[in-house]
């Protein structure tokens, strides 16, 4: 929130009150889903909450009243509230605060720690991922009510594909979708980006992974940790000596594909490694 506001409310009778505050809230919407208010003003000696139609309307937002009802539509058409009129002619509508999930707080809820380990993957995949065992080593999810605040900054939504296409591949490379982006740099990044998203649950692949289709074996995900945090690599007694430490500290960024290792980063001597023998801090980030 920005303080340094330094503004005042007025009001028909020409009193005034000052604004405290500016920032957004996250609201939970009628469908379920999430979404922000930007620029709210706070003002604490307010007491009652004000929603501005004329402005929802110069955002993009579609109002439409009908039978004493009030429908408020974002720009995609989704219903965010359905507000009946009260009898005093006034719209109350019953605002749902969600706030989010600081990820520090993630690891001592498995759900949480999964989802991390997934690349972010939404709990309604993960939940389908353990309930319809589509992989092993996954244990049971629970979907929380917190949300996930580099989710919410991080995904931005697009307009929907159709829901049924004419043609379907039936068959391993029989339909390929490429792009023309040309390399990307460090593709580790990619990599492990690809690697998380075969173990996820799709719609063109119902009740397995992309990489089950693929190869016809169920993958196991206990392996998987959380992307960017810290990993301590074992150094072999042949590569120190006697005084030297027995491991070093590097960024988790990616998964071999030749073998059961981890590809590690160190930003310092700007060093790639990968290795097995390494032990995780997945609570904890390079500083």
């Amino acid at each position: 929130m920005d303080e340094s506001m330094m503004e005042n409310i007025t009001f028909g009778d020409m009193s005034k009150i000052p604004v405290k505050g500016k920032g957004k809230i996250l609201i939970k919407l009628k469908d379920g889903g999430h979404q922000f208010i930007s620029n709210v003003y706070y003002v604490p000696e307010m007491k009652a909450n004000i929603l501005s139609m004329g402005q929802l309307l110069e955002k993009g937002y579609d109002i439409h009243m009908k039978d004493k009802c009030l429908y408020l539509r974002d720009d995609r058409g989704s219903l965010i509230a359905r507000v009946p009129m009260s009898s005093n002619r006034m719209f109350l509508m019953n605002i749902h605060h969600n706030v989010p999930k600081c990820l520090k707080a993630c690891f001592d809820n498995q759900s949480w720690l999964w989802h991390l380990r997934l690349g972010h993957l939404n709990f309604g995949g993960l939940k389908l991922l353990s309930t319809k065992n589509m992989v092993n080593g996954l244990p049971s999810i629970d979907q929380p009510d917190q949300l996930c605040e580099g989710c919410l900054v991080g995904k931005q939504h697009r307009h929907s594909f159709p829901k049924e296409s004419i043609s379907r591949a039936k068959a391993p490379l029989e339909l390929v979708h490429t792009d023309v982006c040309g390399p990307i740099d460090p593709a580790s990044l990619v990599d492990c980006a690809v690697y998380l998203s075969n173990r996820c649950p799709t719609r063109s692949v119902w009740n397995q992974t992309p990489q089950e289709a693929w190869s016809g074996y169920k993958l196991s995900v206990s392996h998987l940790k959380v992307f960017g945090s810290i990993a301590y690599v074992h150094v072999p007694d042949q590569q120190r000596k006697k005084l030297d430490d027995k491991s070093e500290k590097f960024i988790f960024i990616s998964y071999s594909q030749k073998s059961k290792g981890y590809k590690l980063y160190n930003p310092v001597d700007k060093k790639m490694k990968v290795s097995r023998d390494v032990t995780f801090d997945e609570k904890s980030s390079w500083d």
